[in-house]
């Protein structure tokens, strides 16, 4: 049943990203504008534009997502993710989101690279 909501609720999420979201390959940086407030561990993002990437730091490590301001000159949060694996490579950018009750925020549980079978699922402090 969380599976099925969940994908009810990935098909929610395509609306509210930039139609062409834009990335990098090297560190996943991926550009969202969000129409509404979102949520991550501990963090609430305004509606708004954020860059989610891997820093420099963990490069060849993809256990740490960092999330800046769209010009990214302010860190807004740093988290820790585990590997989640689906059947087939995302054709393009997907977030998924836990499920909510009534009149919260949505909370992102797992964000995809485009071409990766492989997506962050991140983790609640």
């Amino acid at each position: 049943m969380l599976r099925k909501t969940l994908a009810a609720v990935a098909c929610f999420a395509v609306l509210l990203m930039v139609p062409a979201a834009r990335a990098d390959d090297a560190n996943k940086k991926t550009t969202f504008t969000f129409n509404e407030t979102m949520q991550l561990p501990g963090l609430v993002l305004p509606a708004g534009t954020y860059v989610f990437k891997v820093p420099e730091f963990a490069p060849g490590m993809r256990s740490v997502v960092q999330v800046l301001n769209a010009d990214e000159t302010e860190i807004l949060g740093t988290f820790f993710i585990r590997p989640y694996e689906r059947m087939a490579p995302a054709d393009k950018t997907h977030i998924w989101f836990m499920e909510r009750k009534a009149g919260e925020a949505n909370t992102i549980h797992e964000w995809f690279y485009p071409g990766d079978a492989i997506g962050m699922e991140f983790l609640n402090k």
